[in-house]
């Protein structure tokens, strides 16, 4: 017969909690960091996405190549599909990375680790 560890003394009980509490996949800045390493370690294996990620890059990049950053266009159009933030912060990172396909989906990515982290 196995015994019981609900007649344990206290210390023992408190050492099993301390073990797992000390896991580190429970902080959330290392799962963070994880999730960002994975998602920057595979984001070259795919191509954009057509029709979604490819027309999301050419909102940001019109308002890259036109300057005008108050409203979103697509085609000479307005385009509000997604909240304007998105766009900034994709038309941002092209201007500092250049137009490659990871530099379009890096807001996705800090957006997916801000999940990840604050969930």
């Amino acid at each position: 017969m196995l015994p019981s560890l609900t007649g344990a003394p206290p210390s023992i009980a408190r050492n099993t909690s301390d073990l797992a509490t000390r896991h580190p996949l429970d902080n959330p800045l290392l799962l963070g960091l994880l999730f960002l390493a994975w998602l920057l370690a595979t984001i070259w294996i795919r191509p954009l996405a057509l029709p979604d990620e490819g027309r999301y890059a050419g909102v940001a990049w019109e308002m890259v190549r036109s300057g005008q950053w108050l409203t979103p266009t697509l085609d000479g159009l307005p385009y509000f599909h997604k909240p304007p933030l998105f766009y900034w912060l994709t038309a941002i990172s092209i201007e500092v990375f250049g137009p490659t396909e990871w530099s379009v989906r890096l807001a996705s990515i800090l957006g997916a680790v801000v999940a990840a982290v604050s969930g």
